[in-house]
């Protein structure tokens, strides 16, 4: 934060220091506008010339502040009253930048001495616009356009730091400081860089910034730098203070945070010593709690808990007693259910025996038929009864399903054909009773209304690394939304509405048992029938023909 406030604060030098180079930069234009107006009008030189008429500097000078005066040097031996017209001596005639005016004949700034008018005092020295004036008859003279130190003062004002004005060779022009020598033997440092710079550490005064920034003026080219120095002291004094603020706060933060500490830590310990209490209790084998502890914090959570486990063991010494009492009882009945589980399998064997008497009676009243039939409905049951988890060899599953169908084609008749064609050996390994339920689907939801010309075909095939068994019928077939419907309810395992069980059972038992990439799809069009397809692994961990 100290860094970021000072940048800002240079920021904002560099900032005033542009703006007093651009205060200076329109003094400095003033004074040139006036000797360019001067060298392109041959007044001056005419009144040098015959000394007549009205003196014409007033004109130049009346409304402009940024002007101390205009001085103007001449060699035809006239003598002037206004003591802003002055002849050339020979101590004049070898000054540097009259010289240079009189051989260049070219505008350009310097530093001229101006005699003081109290004789007790030394000369005075200012910064002047030195123009070489020509007339159209050949007579000339140098005009001097002096600038008012006063117009510095205005431009500095409202900066209260000191303010340095130098040519580019470092001569000092003005500086608010103190130390106002004559200013011909006054120099600052010159600093390589063209460009605006900001110079640290005894550059002037000791431990201070010094923000110096070049500027020229368009007239001469001429190139002039403004320095604006502060004090470290006065640059970093927000710095310092916002330090302080800063300081406070984390002290205050750290003592309000051990406090808060102390009182959080008083608070969990007294109730985390009445949970303990109470645990005590409980080990104790006393189970009434009867305190209570509120809040919403973890020790509000345990003891939550606490008491769960406490109505949990309450509950568990009732059921012993309640098990204790019931123990006799499920002796007693033991026998009983035992005697149950005997009848319930005398049943089946029960049912044969009696499908088999009558289908003897049949037989010998040659009713051959019937007798089949019977025969047919004895072995369907009898291998409906009997299956059992695991796989049964694909033989055994298709001799299931042509029972079936002959039964079925007692009840149809000529109204509904079938077919089955069996790729895969009969020692193929499958799951049961998972062909007889699409079967029996094909019957009850598509030839059975068919008046004649119904048709089922049932096939087992390679596919690749699979085996499908399809199961198609031309009945009447399904329309797109009821399609749709069945297959997300087979898929999502949905038997609630009691439709589609013995499907959505054989989609389910496939994908519990060989993985979730196998199992059934359903495809129909409605009026061209329908086809179920069972996907399975060709390899079911029993040898397969190929």
């Amino acid at each position: 934060v100290q860094h970021i406030l000072e940048n800002y604060a240079v920021n904002d030098l560099r900032a005033d220091t542009d703006n007093i180079s651009t205060r200076f930069s329109d003094i400095l234009t003033v004074a040139e506008n006036v000797a360019k107006e001067m060298s392109q009008s041959d007044t001056v030189i005419n009144y040098i010339s015959t000394g007549e008429g009205n003196n014409p500097l007033s004109g130049f000078v009346s409304s402009l502040p940024q002007i101390e005066e205009i001085r103007i040097y001449y060699e035809n031996g006239l003598a002037f009253t206004d003591s802003s017209y002055i002849s050339v001596t020979d101590d004049i005639k070898n000054l540097s930048w009259y010289k240079r005016a009189k051989t260049d004949g070219v505008p350009f700034w310097n530093i001229i001495s101006v005699p003081s008018e109290e004789a007790e005092e030394e000369e005075k020295y200012y910064l002047a616009l030195i123009e070489p004036l020509t007339a159209k008859t050949g007579e000339t003279a140098v005009a001097a356009v002096i600038v008012s130190p006063t117009a510095y003062q205005t431009a500095v004002s409202p900066i209260n730091y000191p303010v340095t004005f130098t040519m580019s060779n470092g001569v000092v022009i003005y500086s608010s400081s103190d130390f106002r020598g004559i200013l011909d033997s006054m120099y600052v440092p010159l600093y390589e860089n063209d460009e605006a710079s900001v110079l640290q550490d005894n550059f002037f005064y000791g431990s201070d910034y010094t923000v110096t920034v070049p500027f020229s003026t368009g007239f001469t080219n001429t190139e002039f730098r403004i320095y604006l120095t502060v004090p470290y002291t006065d640059l970093t004094e927000e710095s310092r203070n916002v330090t302080l603020i800063y300081i406070w706060y984390v002290g205050l933060c750290l003592i309000l945070s051990i406090l808060i500490s102390i009182l959080l830590t008083g608070f969990f310990t007294r109730r985390i010593n009445f949970l303990k209490r109470q645990m005590n209790k409980v080990t104790g084998g006393d189970l009434e709690l009867s305190d209570e502890i509120k809040g919403e914090d973890e020790i509000y959570e345990l003891y939550g808990l606490l008491k769960q486990m406490v109505n949990s063991i309450m509950f568990s010494n009732t059921e012993t007693t309640e098990a204790k009492l019931q123990a006799e009882t499920f002796r007693l009945n033991q026998v009983e259910a035992e005697f149950k589980a005997l009848a319930s399998q005398i049943n089946p064997h029960f049912l044969y025996n009696t499908l088999e008497t009558i289908r003897m009676k049949a037989y010998s009243n040659d009713d051959r038929e019937t007798a089949e039939l019977l025969k047919v409905l004895g072995k369907f049951m009898r291998r409906s009864l009997s299956v059992k988890d695991g796989l049964v060899n694909l033989e055994t599953e298709i001799e299931f399903t042509h029972n079936y169908l002959k039964l079925q084609a007692a009840r149809f008749g000529d109204r509904v054909t079938y077919n089955i064609y069996c790729e895969p050996s009969g020692e193929y390994m499958i799951l049961p009773l998972i062909i007889q339920p699409l079967v029996e689907n094909a019957y009850a939801h598509g030839v059975e209304k068919v008046k004649q010309g119904g048709y089922i075909l049932i096939a087992v095939k390679y596919a690749g690394k699979d085996v499908i068994i399809e199961v198609t019928d031309n009945g009447g077939g399904m329309d797109k939304q009821t399609l749709t419907s069945l297959r997300e309810k087979i898929e999502n395992g949905d038997t609630s509405s009691g439709k589609s069980i013995g499907l959505t059972n054989v989609h389910m038992r496939i994908k519990k048992y060989f993985g979730n990439e196998y199992g059934m799809k359903i495809f129909s069009e409605l009026g061209k029938g329908t086809t179920i397809r069972l996907t399975l692994p060709r390899e079911t961990g029993t040898e397969t023909e190929e």
